[in-house]
Formats: C-alpha cells, sequence, structure tokens
C-alpha cells in the first residue's frame, strides 16, 4: 500500500484504488479458473489469496494486473494446499473480521447512493442479550461512551437465545475508518456482557441531506 494508515492498515484515501486492484485480479485469475478466498491487510501491505487448479501462468496473471497498476509493488507466490489449509486456519473470517466485512458493504451501499461519508449523522446500532440485567448494564456502559437508549424490547424466542432487544445511537460520521472504531468499541463492550451485536443503520447524508433533505435508510444485517 502507497498511503497506509499509522497501524499499517488501509486508509479511506486509498481504498478504491485497492478495490480496483482486487477486482482486476480477481477478473484475471478467473480466465486461469481460479477462485479468490480472502485477503489480509496489515504491515502497509495487502495480500490477495486464490485457490487454482494448478500452478500454470499464475505469473502472466500477475503480470497483466502489475501492468495495470505500474506505480504498484507486487510480490507473488504459490504453494500446493490441497487441504486448503491456509484458508480454513487463517482466511476464514472472525467474528470481529466478519463484522469488518458488514462495516464495508453497508459502506460501499451507502456510497451508490451518493452519501458523504464525512457528514456526521444519528447512527443505528442494533444489540441482542440473554437477559435484562445484562441489557441495562451494556446500556449504562454504552451512555458513558455517548450513546443514546433508543429502545428496547423482548422478542418471543426460546429462553437459550438472545432475546432482549436493544438500540443504541450516536452521532457519528460513517467513514469506514470512523465507522469500524464505533463498531469495534461496542462488539467488545457486546462480548463484556455475553451480548450479540446486530449491526448498524443510518440514513443516507449527501450535500443536499446535509441541508434538510433526507434520503433512504441503509442497515446491515
Amino acid at each position: 500500500m502507497q498511503s497506509p494508515r499509522d497501524d499499517g492498515l488501509s486508509s479511506d484515501r486509498e481504498a478504491q484504488k485497492l478495490y480496483e486492484i482486487e477486482e482486476t485480479l480477481t477478473r484475471s485469475f478467473a480466465e486461469l479458473g481460479a477462485e479468490f478466498v480472502g485477503r489480509i491487510t496489515g504491515d502497509s501491505r495487502r495480500e490477495f489469496y486464490f485457490y487454482s487448479p494448478s500452478f500454470q501462468n499464475h505469473d502472466t496473471a500477475v503480470n497483466k494486473v502489475r501492468q495495470s497498476f505500474s506505480d504498484c509493488v507486487f510480490e507473488s507466490g504459490s504453494q500446493h494446499d490441497l487441504g486448503w489449509d491456509r484458508y480454513r486456519d487463517v482466511l476464514y473470517p472472525s467474528e470481529v473480521d466478519m463484522q469488518g466485512i458488514q462495516n464495508r458493504r453497508v459502506v460501499d451501499e451507502l456510497e451508490k447512493h451518493g452519501d458523504d461519508h464525512s457528514i456526521a449523522r444519528p447512527v443505528d446500532h442494533a444489540v441482542y442479550f440473554r437477559n435484562p440485567i445484562d441489557r441495562s448494564a451494556f446500556a449504562a456502559a454504552a451512555m458513558e461512551r455517548g450513546f443514546t437508549v433508543h429502545s428496547e424490547s423482548d422478542h418471543d424466542t426460546d429462553e437459550s437465545e438472545r432475546r432482549y432487544f436493544l438500540n443504541v445511537t450516536r452521532t457519528d460520521p460513517v467513514t469506514l475508518e470512523h465507522i469500524n472504531r464505533v463498531v469495534w468499541q461496542l462488539f467488545e463492550l457486546a462480548q463484556r456482557f455475553d451480548a450479540g451485536y446486530d449491526g448498524w443503520g443510518c440514513e443516507i447524508q449527501t450535500a443536499a441531506a446535509a441541508d434538510g433533505l433526507l434520503s433512504d435508510q441503509t442497515m446491515t444485517g
């Protein structure tokens, strides 16, 4: 990466270019019958992983992409992995990674509708609990962090499941970097109270919306 954050992860400034590289790599390897299975971002680099029937022509596929992004440095390599160990042990997303994927999907969906992610707006977060005591404790801890309780309800499900619902809200911008930090904060808090974080949503904000014209709402599941 050419413009990583100080912690070595990707920045909003470089997000579009990394997306284009990923799309180009995926198309190039698809011609060889290879399947894109995941990425790892860190240490100021992004790694893309593909599984293919053979090693044949993989260098050619990489070179095609290298020519399209000549200002980037590419390294590539291959190895046998008949048991898909790399995928199962390294690439398969954890709960935190999966939520990060969901965050990106929502931000991308907002972008399709012309959202200006830098505009702060009320963002709703959904959390489910096993009992009302944990829900109340979570709500108190969230309010200490600037969140407001928007609503709560009980769902008629099996008692072993998390059926106590809480919706908290706070005004935040929704750039991917910022919303990730917000969600990680609530995600860690949910783990403390044996709760399940269930996504976030907000209204689309454009320059016109900032002047009082609001549009649709988008929420992750």
